[in-house]
């Protein structure tokens, strides 16, 4: 009798469960269409399988990985995997197009929003020590398909994070060369179908099964080779920062509209201008590029008098666009070529230039491409923007949050970890930047390479032999901060039964050598074949959505009741009535239905955002317009949520204390979750349609098997406390780290 109540029973074809005895029934007995119809009973207990939370239990069970590392290999790891090759890229492409100067204050608005997830993330990185991140953090707070939700983001975000930044360093590299393996492959080894790249990528493919080997072999040795090159990189961006502030001028901050090439030229009526100057600068176009945008990406710098005979008005010779040692890149085209003949360079000008449009306007081309100069020459809404494309170089601090089964004090080093590397990255990008927009005006700044046209500018032209050793580190340790999480994820949830139990394998080295090996191979063969432009929006969707459950988790977590409270009873009441009693004569301590409350104003809190992501992205012509029912559906949303934050602000918080709590609660988690909606809201619909073709792989794949195999499925009720996450007598000791024997990890 025994035997038959422990069985545990399997849908599947050609498979009927024993019959057990009355009050022994298997509690989804209802689910098996063989036996009897489908029941109310059997949708609840689907509920129930889906909403199950994982028991983090009393006292910590020594875990399986290798308790090395410390406070200062965490704070590395963060800004090596955050501080990644866009510092020498991005700071060029905002200020030059969105944000002009005040690109410093775009960096401080964009660190101040991540610092709102970086917040929450140090939270639970305190509370659960363990491995999983996001992952785990819904786990333990709003039950198991959500968690696999985050789970399965964060996979999609690391692997194509790690294809990405390996191909940028195989480009780096060849660029390094002259292009000599880009030719060679795309000579002998071209690929021409859709979604691939235009030649496979072997050294991006190799470098990342390299560093694969390079992970399974031990984390402390890994860590160790990523603080050097981290080490690298900031001495790289410091020696930048000095450089930007001896060299620079602060009149670059203060430029006036006259000064800005577009005025000086408008006024001067394009008199002077040799023939290809003057018939660019009257609005001819180059191969059928818009003459604004073409505009955009000439630098004006250096510009000298046209070759003797050609000018226009040979009165006073005016600024053209050859300058005294060759000629200036057109769109990407050319590159300096001092050996070259200015005169000649002139007729190649006018080859390549199109005749204008006969009823384009000469002024209306020239205005506002530049801005009006000053610190802000495009106006705040100019800076805004540019913080939006900078929050995105902040992104890369979670990958603290992974390791937190692999720390020796987590409770003090993830919090730690996770701010500094923060500020730290801060500190990098606004310095990097100020110094950029400081030694050359912002609308001369090159989009592609702007640190070594800048040292170019002012005359330190070697320089750039130290930007690219650094660019170089950048990308190491960024491609080191997407393969350190991705192994851990895949650990995590095989060990809970979510995916294959094989991925748990731990090596005698306590390292997850499976999981590390299986996605460094999936993310080599993304670099090797895939074109991988098209999929980096669908990768920010992940990073945001992992962002928005976390936050939204902290708020759960901060508002749930103990293990032992209960609601006092009060009758029948209204259930509006029951609200306001609520928000008025809130109950002291937590209760259930407090903790309702919250979940409920959370639930509607994510349906006001969205309705308000929505809005502020589809109709945003038609705020600008002033349109009285666009404006309406904007505020509407707007106070919905301020009164659900209200709601939830007047509930009684949990006594129980970690040591670091988010603070202002409930404001800054619902903020974070609002901004990351907003800028979920902006990417293409392409990337939501290849999101959601992978959610559905990765549906198939929780339904099919991780909902049979998950570990929660076998846990009896009652069998264990729950720990109280936050609680300080959660202790974690390190265990010790060697090659002597091997843990009896899970999944062994």
């Amino acid at each position: 009798m025994a035997g038959a109540a422990r069985k545990t029973f399997r849908l599947g074809l050609g498979h009927i469960p024993r019959a057990v005895p009355t009050g022994q029934q298997h509690p989804h007995a209802c689910c098996f269409p063989l036996l009897q119809m489908p029941c109310w009973g059997c949708l609840l207990s689907v509920s129930k399988m889906l909403s199950r939370r994982k028991q983090v239990l009393v006292g910590l069970e020594g875990s399986s990985l290798c308790r090395c590392l410390s406070a200062v290999d965490l704070i590395a790891l963060g800004v090596g995997s955050t501080l990644g090759a866009g510092v020498y890229v991005l700071a060029g492409e905002v200020a030059k197009t969105s944000s002009g100067p005040s690109i410093v204050l775009s960096f401080l608005i964009a660190a101040v929003v991540s610092a709102l997830a970086g917040l929450c993330y140090a939270e639970f990185g305190a509370r659960v020590p363990l491995a999983g991140s996001a992952y785990l953090y819904s786990y333990v707070t709003v039950g198991e398909l959500w968690a696999f939700i985050a789970g399965w983001n964060l996979l999609l975000s690391y692997v194509i994070g790690t294809a990405s930044v390996a191909r940028a360093w195989s480009a780096t590299f060849d660029q390094l060369l002259g292009k000599k393996m880009g030719r060679f492959l795309g000579a002998h080894a071209a690929m021409r179908s859709v979604g691939l790249a235009e030649h496979p990528d072997a050294f991006a493919a190799g470098l990342v099964v390299l560093l694969a080997g390079l992970l399974s072999f031990g984390v402390k040795e890994s860590t160790t080779a990523n603080k050097a090159f981290t080490a690298l990189n900031v001495l790289v961006l410091l020696f930048v920062t000095v450089s930007g502030f001896i060299k620079g001028d602060l009149s670059n901050w203060k430029l006036r509209e006259d000064d800005l090439p577009q005025a000086a030229a408008h006024k001067a009526g394009y008199e002077g201008l040799c023939s290809p100057c003057a018939a660019f600068r009257g609005g001819w176009g180059w191969l059928g590029h818009p003459p604004n945008a073409l505009a955009q990406e000439i630098p004006l710098s250096a510009i000298s008098p046209c070759p003797a005979g050609n000018a226009s008005n040979s009165q006073s010779p005016k600024p053209c666009w050859v300058d005294a040692g060759g000629v200036s890149r057109l769109d990407g085209l050319f590159s300096l070529a001092p050996s070259w003949d200015p005169i000649a360079l002139t007729l190649l000008h006018c080859l390549i230039l199109l005749p204008p449009p006969r009823n384009q306007s000469v002024a209306d081309n020239m205005t506002s491409a530049f801005g009006v100069g000053g610190f802000m020459p495009y106006g705040f809404t100019g800076t805004l923007a540019g913080a939006s494309t900078c929050f995105y170089a902040f992104v890369g601090f979670d990958c603290i949050a992974t390791m937190g089964e692999e720390v020796r004090d987590p409770q003090r080093s993830i919090p730690m970890g996770i701010i500094l590397s923060l500020l730290i990255c801060f500190l990098a990008y606004f310095g990097v930047s100020a110094a950029l927009t400081l030694m050359m005006p912002y609308y001369l700044l090159d989009t592609m390479s702007p640190l070594p046209v800048a040292f170019e500018y002012v005359g330190w032209s070697s320089a750039k032999h130290a930007v690219a050793v650094g660019s170089l580190c950048a990308l190491t340790t960024s491609l080191l901060g997407s393969m350190f999480p991705m192994p851990r994820i895949l650990y995590a949830m095989a060990r809970d039964g979510l995916l294959f139990k094989p991925l748990a394998k731990v090596s005698c080295r306590q390292c997850p050598v499976v999981a590390t090996l299986v996605s460094g191979g999936v993310a080599a063969l993304l670099a090797l074949l895939f074109d991988l432009k098209a999929l980096v929006d669908v990768m920010s969707i992940g990073t945001l959505l992992a962002y928005s459950l976390v936050a939204g988790c902290v708020l759960l977590l901060r508002y749930r009741p103990g293990p032992s409270t209960q609601d006092t009873p009060v009758g029948k009441v209204p259930a509006v009535q029951l609200w306001w009693n609520h928000l008025v004569r809130p109950p002291l301590h937590p209760t259930p239905c407090s903790s309702a409350v919250v979940a409920w104003a959370l639930t509607a809190v994510a349906t006001l955002v969205c309705a308000l992501s929505w809005v502020s992205t589809a109709g945003l012509s038609c705020l600008r317009a002033g349109g009285a029912w666009c404006i309406a559906t904007l505020v509407l949303p707007l106070l919905g949520i301020l009164v659900a934050a209200l709601l939830v602000w007047r509930q009684p918080q949990s006594r129980e204390r970690a040591s670091f709590t988010v603070p202002c609660l409930p404001f800054l988690p619902l903020l974070s979750i609002t901004i990351n909606s907003i800028l979920m809201a902006r990417l293409s619909a392409a990337a939501w349609l290849q999101y959601l073709l992978w959610m559905a792989i990765g549906f198939l794949m929780y339904f099919g098997y991780g909902i049979w195999h998950s570990t929660e499925s076998r846990q009896p009720e009652g069998a264990a406390p729950q720990e109280p996450l936050g609680s300080t007598a959660m202790e974690v000791s390190p265990e010790p780290c060697g090659t002597a024997w091997c843990p009896s990890a899970a999944g062994q």
